[in-house]
């Protein structure tokens, strides 16, 4: 039916019988395709039919996004995409609107909004709906203001609630006061092994008193699995004890392999977005979640195997794609700035993205010197911040996320080199008329009905991975 579709789209870029057809299929690929259809074509007669279809309570965060996308290209407003803050904001506060998409609503939004008012999140707690409250408390642990720490607290400490969202609120939570640090220790010795897990990260590079220490000390021998967690905690400098060197890769396989029990992908999207251990979230996004400094890592399964996600982890600046390197830029008031081309504007204007995800305009003529950079923006020794079993998680995560932002169980080893079904073969850069560019994965199948081939996947300068299509190449 894909093909169908690509085929008529190609035939009749207009045909509003097959547009509407393709629009109601049960198939999200055909109503994501169908969607993009839409926008390529400005066929803004159909605002009417994607404002219907945001109010679906059955939708998938997927199409969610793509349905902003369209929505906003249809209204004139291409560039807003799917953060535009008005637009999302006010589907938040709409109580007409469906729970899970206000839920999908709320991830876009910043944060740090200031709309996201202690009223806003009164309303929306007491909705009681489960997938809005997981939304609004991974919100709040990024928030950071006094109210959002004090309704994590209240979260962290809800006995009634899920598990799960208490988990996301106890990875928001630092040990900054008096408060947090005691429901933080007490949380530490939980029979649940997902709150006391939270509990510890979030404990890691605190400031502990010997009697808070040896409070810790004492939970080691009644919670093994725990060990490796309490460790970090008692000493943080053990977590680089023993360990290979960045480079030796196939120390590290055998390391993490080595470690009792599965990968916990749950876990993983955890510590990518915790603020003291993982760090990701402050300069990738995930799943409309985290920063736009580096690349959107949703689709981050779809670029390789384990192994590349490994390296990248271990040695960021060993293999950058080519449109993330940085440039350093001084212009003629003296001025120096470091950060990534987005496009060159045209009109001796060009844009950069700096260190902190901010869209940044420079006249070309102002530019006095310019130079590009090798290496990647992401910091060595990120790893060092997390335990062996942390950094398994968070491969596992990268590699096996679904569409919703959750996670499902994967094989705990590492894919060796050898093993991969998919090689990785190189990169083309592609530059484009309007100032957008891209590139071009291709790696090698073994494991294809037709007996191998390449795979080539167009990846766009700005933005997640899209792929364009299984392509065999003969």
């Amino acid at each position: 039916r894909l093909r169908l579709l690509l085929a008529v789209r190609k035939a009749r870029p207009t045909d509003d019988h097959w547009i509407r057809h393709f629009l109601k299929d049960p198939d999200p690929d055909i109503q994501f395709e169908s969607l993009r259809w839409i926008a390529d074509e400005r066929l803004v007669s159909y605002l009417g039919a994607l404002e219907s279809m945001l109010i679906d309570s059955t939708i998938d965060y997927r199409r969610f996004e793509a349905l902003l996308a369209t929505w906003n290209t249809l209204s004139g407003n291409p560039r807003d995409g799917v953060t535009e803050p008005k637009m999302l904001l006010q589907r938040v506060r709409d109580p007409r609107t469906p729970p899970r998409t206000r839920a999908y609503a709320l991830r876009l939004l910043d944060p740090r909004h200031a709309g996201l008012s202690p009223e806003l999140c009164d309303e929306l707690a007491g909705t009681g709906d489960r997938v809005l409250l997981t939304e609004l408390t991974r919100s709040l642990a990024v928030r950071g203001t006094p109210d959002a720490r004090r309704r994590l607290l209240g979260i962290a400490m809800d006995a009634e609630l899920p598990n799960a969202i208490r988990a996301d609120a106890i990875a928001g939570i630092a040990p900054d006061g008096k408060d947090a640090t005691a429901a933080l220790l007490q949380l530490a010795g939980a029979e649940n092994r997902t709150l006391r897990n939270e509990a510890l990260r979030s404990l890691r590079f605190a400031e502990l008193d010997e009697k808070q220490r040896t409070r810790l000390q004492n939970l080691c021998s009644r919670f093994e699995s725990s060990r490796d967690l309490l460790a970090a905690v008692i000493d943080p400098e053990s977590l680089q004890k023993g360990r290979p060197d960045p480079s030796d890769i196939e120390a590290w396989q055998q390391r993490l392999a080595a470690i009792p029990g599965s990968a916990d992908p749950a876990a993983g999207r955890r510590i990518f977005h915790h603020a003291r251990v993982g760090l990701c979230a402050n300069c990738h996004r995930h799943q409309g979640r985290g920063n736009v400094v580096g690349p959107d890592l949703s689709a981050a399964s779809n670029q390789g195997n384990r192994l590349r996600l490994l390296h990248a982890l271990l040695e960021p600046s060993r293999d950058v794609d080519p449109q993330y390197y940085p440039w350093t830029l001084v212009t003629e008031d003296g001025r120096a700035f470091t950060g990534i081309l987005l496009r060159d504007g045209g009109g001796g204007t060009e844009y950069f993205r700096d260190n902190q995800g901010r869209e940044q305009k420079f006249l070309t003529e102002e530019i006095v010197t310019r130079k590009p950079l090798t290496t990647s923006m992401m910091p060595d020794g990120l790893a060092d911040l997390m335990t062996d079993r942390e950094i398994r998680d968070v491969v596992a995560f990268l590699d096996e996320a679904t569409d919703d932002g959750n996670a499902v169980v994967v094989n705990e080893a590492i894919d060796s080199e050898e093993e991969a079904s998919e090689r990785f073969l190189g990169q083309w850069w592609l530059d484009f008329a309007d100032g957008y560019g891209g590139w071009l994965d291709v790696t090698s199948s073994h494991e294809r009905e037709a007996g191998g081939g390449l795979q080539v996947q167009l990846l766009w300068r700005v933005g997640s991975a899209r792929g364009v299509s299984d392509v065999q190449l003969q």
